[in-house]
């Protein structure tokens, strides 16, 4: 093949086309791309790009950045423009695109760098494609949409949902024929953490009405390392999904509420955190305390009777979410929540007991110890607090001991580098000592020496002859004659 056949191979002949059809969006095509594939909606693609205004400003550039730009296809991450070109390019392809206002920034531009109505230029190329959706952002849920939905809306937790399922093992990440279990009319809550895998959960959260996907879902989002046995599905077994969003019950909004309404809803909540608790599902159990101290947040328009009711109510909330994040070593959580508990009943022996445990865990044992004795001044006979007390009072001394050891050590060792030193000092003294004596030796022998020679003793006459005494005894040398 001729280097000319090669080249027409992958250039084409610059001609610019419309994109959309009111001429918003024109695409000149300046390297062919490979295949005949192109990205899907929902596609997460990888770009380089450097984009220009009209009089060849260069404002942005992946190429200089030494970076390739992804985003997620027809979501609104980007300029419409974008949308609307790249959808089309094939892998590898690279094009000039000429975006209009209307389908870039708009009036208000972006400045610094891009004036408002800005006529914009990129030259994009499409390095690759990813048609399935990362959910979890660590490969464990991948979705691919099959059917768009209706709408832009999309349910939210604790809102009860009905799907249609079907569940397949996955075999060398491609469904089997196997059919493992299927159901239609399915409904479950979201955020439940009980009916349903994580990977349906977050799945469905963000699905519209009546859309249809399918998806990949590693183990650790399925059934783990337990498996179920019930299913036939093996322990760390990979699955693959396809759900359709029947529809959704919309829950109601706090502000469409009755105060009766909202204590009722808060009640509810707390309750299913309790059973999440006794579960040890403490995430779960926080969210749902969460949501139910989240129906009385705003109370300004309650009776004083209903103020009183709806601080009741929350105690127990702040007091078993307190518990759930000292469950999970959220120190910090914890004294924030119990704080908040001890704004209801600044006498509560669990709440105090509470906060000082989480104080215990940052290591604040002065507080901590303040705190207990504060509890046991309201509570004597309580026998948690006083074993508390106990081991507190032992890691204090224990710490104390350990400190102590320590700087024990330390001021040995600091003397003993003194003494070390002391020696050496002296023993450098006396060192400098011998050679100075053995010095002075040399110097009176080389001098008796030197006096035993004629030569010598005739230059020493000689000299003592040029010298004359000054009046301040002081001998300096004569003018030479």
């Amino acid at each position: 093949m001729s280097e000319e056949t090669k080249h027409d191979d992958t250039m084409m002949e610059e001609v610019e086309e419309d994109v959309t059809p009111d001429g918003g969006v024109k695409k000149k095509i300046l390297q062919k791309g490979t295949g005949y594939l192109t990205p899907e909606k929902g596609s997460e693609v990888k770009v380089h790009y450097v984009g220009r205004l009209l009089d060849g400003t260069v404002f942005d550039s992946s190429r200089d950045r030494d970076q390739p730009f992804t985003f997620f296809l027809g979501k609104g991450n980007v300029i419409k423009g974008w949308d609307e070109s790249v959808k089309d390019m094939k892998k590898g392809e690279k094009a000039l695109v000429t975006i209009k206002p209307e389908y870039g920034y708009g009036a208000a531009g972006s400045p610094p760098k891009i004036p408002a109505n800005a006529t914009l230029q990129f030259e994009i190329e499409l390095l690759s494609w990813n048609s399935e959706e990362d959910l979890t952002k660590d490969g464990g849920v991948l979705k691919k949409i099959l059917k768009e939905g209706e709408g832009w809306a999309k349910p939210k937790e604790d809102e009860p949902v009905t799907v249609n399922y079907v569940i397949k093992r996955l075999v060398n990440d491609q469904p089997s024929d196997e059919v493992i279990e299927e159901k239609t009319g399915f409904s479950f809550v979201l955020g439940s953490d009980e009916q349903v895998v994580p990977a349906i959960d977050k799945a469905v959260k963000e699905m519209k009405k009546g859309e249809k996907c399918y998806l990949k879902v590693k183990s650790t989002y399925a059934y783990g390392a337990d498996g179920n046995s019930t299913l036939g599905i093996k322990p760390n077994e990979d699955l693959y999904y396809e759900i359709e969003l029947i529809d959704w019950q919309k829950e109601k909004g706090s502000w469409e509420m009755s105060t009766a309404e909202k204590m009722e809803a808060l009640i509810k909540k707390k309750e299913e955190g309790n059973e999440l608790f006794k579960k040890g599902k403490f995430d779960g159990a926080i969210k749902k305390y969460t949501k139910a101290l989240d129906y009385v947040q705003s109370d300004y328009s309650f009776s004083d009777e209903e103020k009183a009711k709806a601080k009741q109510l929350k105690l127990p909330c702040l007091l078993n979410n307190t518990m759930c994040m000292l469950k999970q070593k959220k120190w910090k959580e914890a004294i924030e929540q119990s704080t908040k508990a001890l704004e209801i009943d600044h006498n509560n022996v669990k709440g105090i007991f509470r906060k000082a445990k989480g104080e215990i865990g940052l290591d604040k044992w002065e507080e901590a110890m303040k705190d207990l004795n504060r509890c046991k001044e309201l509570d004597p006979s309580n026998k948690e607090v006083l074993a508390e007390i106990s081991a507190l009072k032992q890691k204090i001394a224990q710490h104390h001991k350990k400190e102590s050891a320590i700087f024990k050590n330390m001021f040995q060792r600091l003397s003993q580098l003194e003494e070390e030193e002391k020696k050496e000092k002296e023993k450098s003294q006396a060192s400098h000592g011998t050679k100075g004596e053995e010095k002075s030796e040399a110097a009176e022998t080389k001098k008796e020496e030197r006096k035993d020679t004629p030569m010598e003793e005739s230059k020493d006459t000689l000299t003592e002859e040029k010298k004359v005494t000054s009046t301040e005894g002081v001998s300096v040398e004569a003018a030479s004659s």
